[in-house]
């Protein structure tokens, strides 16, 4: 018998319609490029939920409302994406209203399908980082009540994970506002869980994720686009880094002897050179790295190195659907980014 995957993540989506999908891109867009564009985020979302699949035990959703519209997701979804009505109709507490009745249908139906685990996420980020999806399946694995976030840039969340259906997590939400995600934090505090936070993300909601969009899906540059120019034949030594041309001698009137040309690097005033170590100087930096010591052991200690302590960003879905539909509108190139407002 096939095991039913611990993890579930529901894509929270209605089906691509003109004139009722991405409306808050139109413009730029017309609302036929608007619904196509949701139909090929909807496809890079599912595609991507299903790559991290093969890392972790995770099933993948449509959680959609209204109902009666299945068959409008025909042809946009990954195979194998499985459809739950998520239109917020059964019973729920008071203060869970709007939006976060949708969100919590959707869990409590992958809570009652089997599942250890439910995450819902959006249906605006298709560049979502693969990563982040595997990461979120693993954390909800481990021992222990917890939740998931993911926040997005614009004080919302683009994911939401837990093991059990917490009402508490989705009453009295100031829905559509920046102070979705905080609120949400708060909520868990007053719950006692803990809450595992993933890097903020973005939803392409307006023209200036519409732009970021654009420029992460960009193609990147290819070896046969280098403008470089060729190297001279006549001799290695023709070539000089830095330099728009290299140097030459000229010979002295009297002697006739052969004279190099003033060296502006050389001949201009020497800056005084510090008289402790010709290693402090360091190429690039203000001032030199200084040392400390250690407290207990009277040891050196290096200062932190912004570079390599701060977490790495990470690598984007490349979303091959999204991308393709940009090129077919024209919106695909970078000197084609739209003008923002």
């Amino acid at each position: 018998m096939k095991h039913r995957p611990i993890c579930a993540i529901a894509v929270m989506a209605k089906a691509p319609r003109p004139g009722f999908s991405k409306t808050r891109l139109c413009p730029p867009l017309d609302h036929v490029q608007a619904a196509t564009l949701s139909a090929a985020f909807l496809r890079d979302i599912t595609e991507n939920i299903a790559l991290a699949a093969s890392e972790a035990s995770i099933a993948c959703y449509i959680a959609y409302a209204p109902a009666g519209q299945e068959a409008l997701f025909d042809g946009h979804l990954a195979p194998g994406t499985g459809l739950l009505l998520a239109d917020g109709t059964p019973s729920m507490p008071q203060a869970v209203q709007g939006f976060g009745r949708c969100l919590l249908h959707a869990i409590q139906s992958i809570l009652a399908l089997g599942h250890t685990s439910a995450v819902v996420v959006n249906s605006d980020s298709p560049t979502l980082p693969n990563a982040l999806l595997v990461q979120t399946a693993a954390a909800l694995a481990a021992e222990g009540d917890r939740i998931v976030l993911g926040p997005a840039d614009d004080g919302g969340y683009y994911l939401l994970g837990m093991k059990a259906a917490h009402a508490h997590l989705f009453a009295d939400i100031a829905w559509s506002t920046d102070t979705v995600a905080e609120t949400t934090r708060l909520r868990a505090r007053q719950l006692g869980l803990e809450v595992i936070e993933l890097p903020i993300w973005y939803d392409v909601d307006d023209k200036a994720s519409l732009n970021r969009l654009l420029r992460e899906t960009a193609a990147p540059p290819t070896s046969s686009s280098s403008t470089s120019p060729p190297s001279p034949k006549s001799s290695p030594l023709t070539s000089w880094p830095g330099l728009a041309r290299p140097p030459t001698t000229s010979l002295d009137p009297a002697s006739q002897k052969p004279v190099a040309p003033p060296n502006p690097n050389h001949d201009a005033a020497p800056s005084p050179s510090p008289k402790s170590s010709p290693r402090t100087s360091w190429p690039g930096l203000a001032r030199p790295p200084t040392t400390s010591l250690d407290p207990a052991s009277q040891k050196p200690v290096s200062p932190p190195n912004p570079n390599h302590d701060a977490a790495p960003s990470p690598t984007p879905y490349p979303a091959p659907f999204t991308a393709r539909v940009l090129t077919r509108m024209g919106l695909r190139a970078p000197n084609q980014v739209l003008a923002a407002e």
